[in-house]
């Protein structure tokens, strides 16, 4: 019996191991970036009170102080699944690197099926699992815990191609509701999953089988096909606009117009071409810019040729056949969101996350017709009959596809290697951030972020150079200045960080991080009268923080010794700290009894900690349970006050 590793038997195990090989490491690695703030600092899916409402808000509710979304990105089932994992896990990253290692690892048995359902060669479809399985530019969605939306539409995705693909052949209700199900766990993952049903639609009109029908017979094919996906697609967005207010995005305040965001297209099409086929440039940040002027005219036409040559290349695939077709098609749809830059900030509108899915269609019509090369040669040969199938292996052909496996596993084991170093750029932020201005010096961002993590692990120095390079490169980089008038502030240069800050407040009137330093850096210089001016501002200007400044104007009241005033400003945002109890605010009630204390109005003081009472009845965080025992202890003190 002769042993065929390309065969599901063996290509699916060795699949499994090389994802181990790559990804191993990862699971020792923390939460970095956005996973404190979506996991560690996200009361709405640590509270099942809140479960409804992360639910039917955007991911970064957790951050406003009322229903006001704070983003364009409503993914509930997304959301749902960071409420499973820290009911299983809490905040222990371990079992949520664990988790995404699953989700990729269906991922890629998904994809495996589905290139087998397209008629791949056996061997193109082991080695394109293989290389997709331990790819470097996976590292962002599946290392990086935030990074986990892109695998749920993976699953969903390729659940829903290969449920459809089996329906085509024996059309059934049942197929046709499951291939939708899938989709929609897809769609309500991550919006980018729109694309979909056009995929769905070009595919149907191209695959072979329709070639001889009518066009017009074709069409409605291809419509039919599509249908139930498009309302899927109608339905999530239909749900996003009413409960987010939000239809198709807004574009990023610094957004490019139309004609750079076409001007940009070979650039980012080529970029991420390079990141596929030669992921020797991994990192958390790429800036898309434009070269040095020596090399100005060479930069400005080399994607355009590039792009064309590929082009060219695709012209020609596409002619090979429907695995070819189906292959250029998910590469070029699924990767079609990314390409509008509009949405993304400067320095990060391309990543390589955005590749997850499209590097599989890539890779797809590569190694496809890298066999197909293999067997031509052995056809030239006469070891194979030009009659072959492909199904039957002949010695030739078992030739050929060995070889092309064995290539394919040399070079998924050397990607694997490349993973598995690249993921320990993700341990912690420090590391992720200083990866990133080494990979790119010339990035303000990710010298910036350097600099951040240099200044949160107390290396003054270290955080200096990288601040100073971030303003050489931006000299009006916000977040920069602010952070060089903290440390300004810190070594005592309090008239430097005023400056700073002022001047940030008034070229960007509604930044919260600037109001919020400029205020503490007066409050303690005990100008107290300046910085509930400085409040009182950002109250009006800053969308969305109104109990947060308003708690800030008590406790600068307070400190100022007017206890009359600190009560005033209690008392206004206590409906909204009652009505959102989780919101972060909850220690204000407790600083409104306290001062009730303060000017003789103790049943009042009660009142407020007796209410404190009833909010935290049902307290699980250690801020929430001091709360409630400092009420206890309140209310005692109060009680043997009035008995005496």
């Amino acid at each position: 019996m002769t042993i065929q590793p390309s065969s599901p038997r063996f290509a699916l195990p060795i699949a499994l191991l090389l994802i181990g090989l790559a990804f191993a490491n990862a699971l020792g690695g923390g939460f970095v970036h956005d996973d404190h703030r979506q996991i560690t600092d996200n009361y709405l899916i640590q509270h099942p009170r809140s479960f409804a409402r992360a639910l039917a808000r955007d991911v970064w509710a957790f951050k406003a102080e009322d229903d006001r979304p704070i983003s364009n990105y409503w993914r509930p089932v997304f959301v749902a699944w960071l409420i499973f994992n820290y009911q299983l896990f809490g905040t222990s990253p371990v079992g949520w690197h664990v988790t995404n290692l699953l989700l990729h690892a269906a991922v890629t048995l998904l994809a495996y099926g589905v290139a087998r359902r397209l008629r791949a060669p056996p061997a193109a479809a082991a080695v394109v699992a293989w290389l997709f399985a331990a790819h470097p530019a996976h590292v962002e969605s599946v290392t990086w815990v935030s990074g986990s939306p892109d695998l749920l539409v993976g699953v969903g995705l390729f659940g829903a191609l290969r449920i459809w693909l089996a329906n085509r052949e024996r059309p059934t209700g049942t197929g046709l509701f499951a291939a939708a199900a899938c989709f929609t766990v897809a769609m309500f993952s991550k919006e980018s999953a729109a694309a979909f049903p056009l995929l769905i639609f070009a595919c149907e009109w191209t695959l072979d089988g329709n070639a001889v029908a009518r066009r017009a017979v074709r069409l409605r094919r291809a419509l039919a096909a599509a249908a139930p996906h498009l309302v899927v697609v109608g339905m999530y967005f239909g749900l996003r606009f009413l409960l987010i207010g939000d239809l198709l995005g807004r574009p990023h305040p610094q957004a490019p117009p139309w004609s750079a965001v076409a001007a940009n297209v070979p650039k980012l099409l080529v970029f991420y071409m390079r990141q596929v086929l030669l992921p020797f440039w991994m990192s958390p940040l790429h800036a898309l810019r434009d070269a040095p002027s020596a090399l100005g005219p060479v930069w400005k036409w080399a994607p355009p040729i590039v792009l064309v040559v590929a082009v060219f290349a695709a012209a020609r695939c596409w002619r090979r056949g429907p695995v070819h077709r189906f292959g250029l098609l998910a590469f070029v749809l699924l990767l079609a969101p990314a390409l509008n830059i509009r949405a993304f900030p400067p320095e990060e509108r391309v990543h390589d996350r955005y590749l997850y899915l499209p590097l599989w269609g890539l890779l797809l019509v590569v190694v496809t017709r890298i066999v197909e090369w293999l067997e031509a040669f052995a056809r030239r040969d006469g070891k194979v009959s030009s009659s072959s199938p492909r199904d039957k292996a002949e010695p030739g052909m078992v030739v050929s596809g060995g070889a092309a496996v064995l290539a394919g596993l040399l070079a998924a084991l050397g990607l694997a290697a490349l993973t598995a170093l690249y993921n320990r750029a993700w341990t912690d932020d420090r590391t992720l951030w200083a990866w990133a201005a080494a990979a790119d010096p010339r990035s303000a961002e990710a010298q910036f972020r350097a600099a951040i993590g240099a200044h949160r692990d107390g290396r003054l120095k270290s955080a200096l150079t990288h601040l100073n390079e971030t303003l050489r490169i931006e000299a009006g980089h916000i977040d920069a200045i602010i952070l060089r008038a903290r440390m300004a502030a810190d070594r005592g240069d309090t008239a430097s960080a005023e400056q700073d800050l002022r001047r940030i407040v008034g070229l960007v009137p509604n930044h919260e991080s600037a109001y919020d330093r400029l205020g503490a850096l007066l409050v303690d210089q005990g100008r107290f009268a300046e910085a509930r001016a400085v409040f009182k501002q950002a109250r009006r200007d800053v969308p969305g923080r109104r109990v947060k400044y308003g708690y800030n104007l008590a406790v600068t009241a307070f400190l100022a010794g007017d206890l009359t005033a600190a009560a005033a400003a209690l008392e206004s945002i206590r409906p909204d700290v009652e009505a959102n109890p989780q919101g972060g605010f909850l220690d204000s009630l407790a600083r409104l009894g306290e001062v009730y204390e303060r000017l003789g109005r103790p049943s009042e003081a009660r009142d407020v900690y007796r209410r404190l009472m009833v909010l935290t009845e049902s307290a699980e965080s250690p801020k929430s349970l001091r709360l409630r025992a400092e009420a206890v202890d309140a209310l005692e003190r109060l009680e043997q006050s009035a008995r005496q």
